[in-house]
């Protein structure tokens, strides 16, 4: 099909099919799992898909985020629990579907497909039950739901489908399907009907005054300093104890690479059609707010960095040989990229064969040798990149270490810039980031939550 080779084209038509259907021109997008609900005037989509197959799912995506932006206006934030606050802003997200629906027949089909694909399995789970909720709803609507959507509808029917309320509250919540304030007030009675909260008259709505947000939007803490930043000065994964060198483990691996010839060529068009740009396409952070650029210089003392260099160089020093025989073919391969060239006619360098007859013919002519210009890869830098996380611990960072030692020191030989960059996690269990994603009501498909931390061990720069 046409659209496969053009799925760049294919992300800005549904864009534009977003704002279109919105009204809503100052919408932004990016790359990424879409929030449930959407962020404010934000529009994440995953990438075009290769299959027409997955085309009706992957255009449910936008066409629920147009619903919300199109149905949904910004009210008082009800004050409510975290469980409370996912069922309810799905509600919310099942009222902005079933209108969209209403209005545009063809994304009821393409909604329904986006659900069906929807990676939400844990049934304990507040958002299982959210996500039930928002299949009641539609199913009391007269929505048809795939048969797999049904089987989630029958576990919700199977725990409450005894709650004779709901019966009545699922006529309240269709009646006022088009008013979001009555919609809401109907929300709440079905929240303290399945036990999500005792009384209605507990929950609050925030006076007008207030900076008004969406459900599901960021509440602001009054109080930081109550927040418990223990995580933040918890001890951090990334250790140059890590670093330790297990020679035992080392050797037996050095010792069958030894015995392998490496006389076989490099194969470096192994992968030519590998589009290495999408690998990470779906890729969604949560927030970078707090991660951190430092450099290795400042995890560790200068004693220690010595102790740990001074233990690589004797874990490779058995090796040089064939570890020297290995970088001088890497190096010969990147020295016939190449393009060298010769300056003629000078007073010294290598006797130029070509002018032979003019040394014979005038000994004295002084304008008779050649030499080779010295190119570089201006343009080229290298960036090795090292998993610094705890399950890298023992061999596998040794391995590491070493192979970025060997690759490192010969793309120097050959001139060519190189950075060695390593990444791991600032503190475990996510740290200030799945904070911040639980007070803001823990929204589905988050993205990372964890804190990164960025290590420099060498910077371009210093080459």
């Amino acid at each position: 099909m046409s659209w496969v080779k053009h799925r760049d084209k294919l992300h800005e038509a549904a864009l534009s099919s977003i704002k279109s259907i919105s009204k809503n021109k100052t919408i932004s997008s990016k790359n990424g799992i879409p929030q449930r609900p959407p962020k404010l005037n934000q529009a994440a989509l995953t990438s075009a898909p290769r299959s027409t197959k997955d085309l009706p799912s992957w255009r449910g995506e936008a066409d629920f985020q147009a619903f919300w932006y199109l149905f949904h206006k910004n009210k008082p934030d009800v004050d409510l629990s975290v469980p409370a606050r996912i069922v309810f802003n799905e509600l919310e997200m099942s009222r902005v579907e079933i209108l969209g629906s209403n209005y545009y027949k063809g994304s009821k089909s393409n909604i329904n497909e986006y659900l069906t694909n929807l990676n939400v399995h844990e049934k304990k789970s507040p958002h299982y039950l959210a996500f039930c909720s928002n299949l009641w709803l539609k199913d009391a609507a007269g929505i048809e739901l795939s048969a797999s959507l049904q089987e989630h509808l029958k576990d919700f029917n199977k725990t409450h489908g005894a709650n004779k309320a709901l019966d009545k509250i699922k006529n309240s919540l269709i009646s006022c399907i088009e008013n979001q304030d009555e919609f809401q007030k109907a929300s709440l009675e079905f929240l303290k009907s399945i036990k999500l909260i005792k009384s209605i008259k507990d929950e609050h709505i925030e006076d007008e005054e207030n900076v008004i947000e969406p459900p599901g939007s960021t509440n602001e803490i009054e109080d930081e300093n109550e927040i418990s930043n223990e995580s933040e000065k918890g001890e951090s994964e990334t250790s140059f104890d890590d670093l330790n060198i297990d020679f035992d483990d080392v050797q037996e691996t050095h010792e069958a690479a030894d015995g392998i010839a490496i006389d076989e060529e490099i194969d470096v068009t192994a992968y030519p059609n590998n589009d290495f740009t999408l690998t990470n396409s779906n890729y969604s952070i949560f927030t970078n707010e707090y991660d951190e650029i430092i450099e290795a210089k400042d995890l560790t003392t200068p004693d220690e960095a010595i102790r740990l260099r001074t233990q690589l160089d004797n874990l490779i020093k058995p090796h040089q040989t064939t570890i020297g025989k290995l970088a001088n073919r890497l190096q010969r391969l990147l020295l016939a990229q190449q393009n060298t060239s010769w300056n003629y006619n000078l007073e010294e360098g290598m006797l130029d064969t070509a002018r032979l007859h003019r040394v014979i013919a005038k000994p004295g002519y002084p304008l008779s040798f050649k030499q080779e210009t010295e190119n570089k890869f201006k343009d080229t830098v290298v960036t090795l990149l090292i998993d610094n996380s705890g399950s890298m611990r023992g061999r596998s960072i040794s391995l590491a270490a070493i192979c970025t030692d060997i690759i490192g020191s010969t793309l120097e030989r050959c001139q060519i810039k190189t950075e060695i960059l390593g990444f791991t996690t600032k503190n475990w269990k996510g740290g200030n980031s799945k904070q911040k994603w639980v007070r803001q009501g823990s929204q589905m498909n988050p993205g990372r939550l964890n804190d990164i931390r960025h290590i420099i061990y060498k910077s371009a720069d210093n080459s």
